[in-house]
């Protein structure tokens, strides 16, 4: 994991959210009172345990990347509805999801556009539409 630096600021503030967490959540409260130990005391070693979870993220380019991937699959779906010449398999045309293992932050990154908060409201409907169509059960 990179280096991390963080002020005393961010890591009071960071502590004390893994104090409540640990407060709201008994049985997660071990791992919580870990954490916050960790940064209250400026344990650097052990950050990369507390940013875990933390991924470095998407460029806007590989943003983009997922969404003409997905866009593209819509698109054939449509035609193919379109043309109801009952000559192509639906199954085919159907988005495979990105890989797990692999495409990891793909793969997030699709999931979060399947959540209200992902686009403005007013693209929403139209985007989650297309996304719901195009996405298998185990992808959204």
């Amino acid at each position: 994991m990179r280096n991390i630096n963080l002020t005393k600021t961010e890591r009071l503030i960071l502590a004390n959210q893994y104090r409540i967490l640990a407060a709201l959540y008994p049985d997660q409260a071990e791992g919580y009172k870990h954490r916050a130990e960790v940064l209250e005391n400026g344990y650097t070693w052990f950050y990369g345990n507390v940013f875990q979870e933390i991924y470095d993220g998407l460029t806007p380019e590989e943003c983009e990347y997922v969404t003409d991937v997905m866009v593209m699959y819509w698109r054939l779906q449509e035609s193919n509805d379109e043309l109801k010449t009952g000559r192509l398999d639906p199954k085919k045309l159907s988005f495979p999801g990105f890989d797990g293992n692999n495409e990891t932050a793909f793969m997030g990154f699709a999931r979060y556009l399947m959540e209200p908060p992902a686009v403005p409201s007013q693209h929403h409907g139209t985007i989650r539409r297309f996304l719901c169509e195009l996405l298998p059960a185990n992808q959204g």
